[in-house]
């Protein structure tokens, strides 16, 4: 049951991230860069909590299948996929795409890489705290 419950961690992350943003646009008073950079925030925060407090070993087949789902929905909700019924469902799928890095050059790349670097940093901070602790107790 452990097993099943870190793989699902950075699905949680982002579908959390993704009710942040509804839920904010829900309010008339909010603009869509608020949401979007709050939805970002969140992001943030908890793939670097998530990155912090488990393995990478125990995750392994989450991270693959998040990656999946960002890259599929990236692919889908790009320009070329053409007017169809699939952008707006691959939206869901991928929201840094299709609301903050859209605007970006390099975008599509960024909302698929952007989970591996910040469980990177997650795991990094968790690697220096190690060492820092072994050092002050030398």
């Amino acid at each position: 049951m452990k097993t099943v419950f870190n793989n699902l961690k950075p699905f949680i992350a982002y579908w959390i991230s993704f009710a942040v943003y509804i839920i904010i646009s829900l309010f008339e008073t909010f603009s869509y860069t608020t949401c979007a950079v709050t939805s970002l925030t969140v992001y943030i925060i908890l793939n670097i909590l998530i990155g912090y407090t488990t393995d990478i070993k125990e995750m392994r087949w989450g991270i693959i299948l998040i990656e999946l789902q960002l890259f599929i929905c990236a692919i889908c909700f790009s320009p070329r996929a053409g007017a169809s019924d699939y952008p707006i469902v691959a939206s869901a799928g991928n929201i840094f795409y299709s609301t903050f890095f859209d605007s970006f050059n390099k975008g599509f790349k960024l909302s698929i890489l952007l989970p591996l670097l910040l469980l990177g940093i997650g795991f990094g901070l968790r690697i220096l705290k190690k060492q820092i602790k072994k050092e002050n107790s030398m």
